[in-house]
């Protein structure tokens, strides 16, 4: 009877701590943060940033967590928010960089003004690197660039998922202005390109 008892408190606490969250990203300080990646670093594996309305100058690094990134059209549908909520990468490396993550998706943005990814050079507006799989929906990846691969979007060894998405006036100095993919199958949402 007592291995009965600690294991169902085992099982307990286990599904207890598991369940997933949503941070919440305004500028204003009304939500849990006012950047994105103090809210990516917060965040744990199966968790959703929604991210508000509003220009963030960041270079977003989600690593080694399986999470969802999203403007508020992740939660409402309406593709204008994409427009609103811009993550501007200040031509100070890559906007989104997704490294070893089992899944990620990101959702809703416009990125402008990336350029590259650290050490890397690829991916001015978003790179997936070294991951299984991730998905990218209805963003909005222009006038970005990238030394190497990939200006506005590179696929390097993960594969993935675009829906819904402009990729536009991106400028790579090898190959890859809009897309890159290298090692990585790619599928475009055939109702949705």
């Amino acid at each position: 009877m007592k291995y009965k008892i600690n294991l169902a408190m085992i099982i307990y606490f286990c599904t207890a701590t598991s369940f997933s969250q949503i941070i919440t990203v305004k500028q204003n300080g009304s939500g849990d943060y006012e950047n994105i990646q103090d809210a990516v670093d917060a965040a744990a594996n199966g968790d959703t940033v929604l991210v508000w309305p509003g220009t963030y100058q960041e270079n977003v690094h989600i690593e080694e967590k399986d999470i969802v990134l999203g403007s508020l059209t992740l939660t409402s549908g309406d593709i204008s928010y994409a427009y609103q909520t811009i993550i501007d990468g200040n031509h100070n490396g890559g906007c989104i960089w997704i490294d070893e993550v089992n899944f990620a998706e990101i959702n809703g943005f416009t990125t402008i003004h990336g350029f590259g990814n650290d050490y890397t050079q690829m991916g001015g507006g978003i790179l997936v690197y070294r991951s299984d799989y991730a998905e990218i929906k209805n963003c909005i990846i222009r006038d970005n660039q990238a030394l190497f691969y990939g200006a506005g979007i590179m696929f390097y060894n993960t594969d993935g998922f675009i829906s819904g998405c402009i990729i536009k006036n991106n400028h790579s100095y090898t190959r890859g202005g809009g897309i890159c993919v290298l090692n990585a199958e790619l599928v475009f949402d055939s109702l949705n390109p």
